[in-house]
C-alpha cells in the first residue's frame, strides 16, 4: 500500500489517494486499486478527509467532486497506459527470451553432437593405441625368443668347432670341402658311436709297437 499524490493544474490543489494493489483472476495480471483519501492543506502539508461517506452518493456534484472524479479518471487512464505498455514492454523481453533459449539450445545440440563424436573419435584412437602397444609387445616378446635361439646357436656352433679342431684337427671349411656326408645324419652319428665304442674296447694303445712291428719285419725279409 502506498500514497499516491496528483496536482490539480486547474486549482493548483494536491489530492491524496490510497494505491494498493490486487490480482485480476480474468485478466491474470496485477492491477491498481485506488482509493480517494482527500486533499492536501497547503500550509500544514496535513490531509483533509473526504466529506464523502462509502455508500452514500450526493445529490449534487460540487465543483471539488468533479475535479475529484476527473483525477481520478486520468488516473485510472494513466495506470492502463502504464500497464498496457509495461505488458508490451514485459511480452517483447518473453519473446526475446524465447529466441534467445531456443538459440541456446540449439547451439548446446551442436556441442553435445560435437562432444560425442569426438569422444567417439578419442576412443577408436585409444583402441588403435592399445592394438599397436599388444603387438609391438608381442613384435619384442618374438625378438627376444629369436635373439635368445641366435645367441644358443653361437654357443652351439663354437662348440662344435671347437671339437671339430681337436678331435679331428681340421677346420669346417677343409671339412666341408674334403667331406661330403653321403647318409642320413642320424645313421652316420650312430655309426661313429659305434665306432667310439670299439675303439674304447681295445684298451690303451702302445704306438711304439708300430715302429717295432716294421723294425722286426724287415729284419726278417733280411735273413
Amino acid at each position: 500500500m502506498s500514497i499516491v499524490r496528483y496536482v490539480d493544474k486547474k486549482t493548483g490543489r494536491t489530492v491524496l489517494y490510497e494505491s494498493t494493489s490486487y490480482y485480476d483472476p480474468i485478466k491474470k495480471q496485477s492491477r491498481p486499486k485506488r482509493k480517494y483519501l482527500g486533499v492536501e492543506d497547503p500550509v500544514t502539508g496535513e490531509l483533509i478527509p473526504s466529506t464523502r461517506k462509502p455508500g452514500r452518493k450526493p445529490k449534487s456534484e460540487t465543483e471539488e467532486v468533479k475535479t475529484e472524479n476527473k483525477i481520478t479518471d486520468e488516473i485510472k487512464a494513466l495506470d492502463k497506459e502504464d500497464t498496457t505498455s509495461e505488458l508490451d514492454k514485459l511480452n517483447e523481453e518473453y519473446l526475446e527470451n524465447i529466441k534467445r533459449k531456443e538459440s541456446i539450445e540449439l547451439e548446446q545440440k551442436k556441442l553435445e553432437k560435437r562432444r560425442n563424436a569426438l569422444i567417439e573419435e578419442i576412443e577408436e584412437k585409444e583402441n588403435i593405441v592399445k592394438k599397436s602397444e599388444s603387438k609391438n609387445r608381442s613384435d619384442l616378446e618374438k625378438l627376444n625368443e629369436i635373439e635368445v635361439k641366435i645367441t644358443k646357436t653361437n654357443i652351439t656352433l663354437d662348440n662344435l668347432l671347437n671339437r671339430l679342431s681337436e678331435e679331428y684337427n681340421m677346420t669346417y671349411e677343409k671339412a666341408r670341402n674334403s667331406y661330403e656326408l653321403e647318409m642320413e645324419e642320424s645313421v652316420a652319428r650312430n655309426i661313429i658311436s659305434d665306432l667310439k665304442k670299439t675303439i674304447k674296447s681295445l684298451g690303451i694303445i702302445n704306438m711304439a709297437s708300430i715302429e717295432e712291428y716294421e723294425r722286426v719285419g724287415k729284419r726278417y725279409e733280411f735273413l
